[in-house]
């Protein structure tokens, strides 16, 4: 592929990582979550690609919500004529299939030794997703493949901001602000690792400087995010 310029890591202050498709491989995780959710109710789920655009047109047409994952469930739910089941039980199904399914997820090509290296010499990194805290708290502290590389919670600390915690929701800026503020550092100082769309329109709105990690299940944004991304890598091997 064609690379923009590779980033000089050593002109910013902090580092703002997304997590699913960025730091690990696990979007299609959250589709088999999905699909498997949409079997147990006898419905036949689309294929990965069409069934992540849909997804991704619940979350938008749930944005500003505050109940924004269970709004989205609700809008799948009658999409797909599942009956009987609120927004909030529905949540509950998907995130207990999603439990079991972040259990085996792996780190990116290259992502534990970049982390463990910018830990080493002391840089600034916060962690900005819209994975929910318990998803977090299974990469960071149960899932023994991620534990044996790298412990997310030592990388970020208290630095975590997650879609349980009430900002607006990516392509908003919110998190990318937040997560800048509390580090103390101005957002054209802060460089952000996204894969996907929504992540990208959010670090460009927040005023920061956006690195793309190649991601399969964004092929079909592939021009949106070129155009608007300030580097592209493959993956984190490249800016080792």
């Amino acid at each position: 592929m064609e690379k923009k310029s590779l980033p000089d890591l050593g002109r910013y202050k902090a580092f703002l990582f997304d997590l699913d498709g960025t730091l690990v491989d696990s979007l299609g995780v959250w589709m088999e979550a999905y699909s498997e959710y949409l079997r147990r109710h006898g419905k036949v789920p689309c294929s990965p690609a069409d069934l992540h655009a849909e997804i991704g047109g619940f979350f938008a047409k749930a944005d500003g919500a505050v109940n924004m994952n269970e709004v989205h469930m609700a809008h799948l739910n009658e999409a797909y004529g599942i009956k009987g089941l609120s927004g909030a039980e529905s949540l509950a199904q998907r995130d207990a299939i999603l439990a079991e399914l972040y259990m085996d997820v792996r780190f990116g090509v290259g992502v534990a030794e970049f982390l463990r290296h910018w830990q080493g010499v002391g840089r600034k990194m916060a962690l900005v997703t819209l994975s929910p805290r318990f998803v977090i708290d299974i990469c960071s502290n149960k899932n023994p493949h991620m534990m044996s590389e790298v412990i997310l919670n030592d990388v970020f600390g208290e630095f975590v901001f997650s879609s349980d915690d009430g900002f607006r929701k990516k392509p908003h800026p919110d998190g990318f602000l937040l997560a800048a503020k509390r580090l103390g550092i101005e957002p054209g100082e802060c460089l952000v690792f996204e894969d996907a769309i929504y992540g990208v329109r959010s670090g460009v709105a927040a005023g920061m400087d956006v690195c793309v990690i190649r991601e399969r299940h964004s092929a079909g944004q592939r021009t949106e995010i070129d155009a608007q991304a300030t580097y592209i890598i493959d993956s984190f091997v490249d800016i080792l």
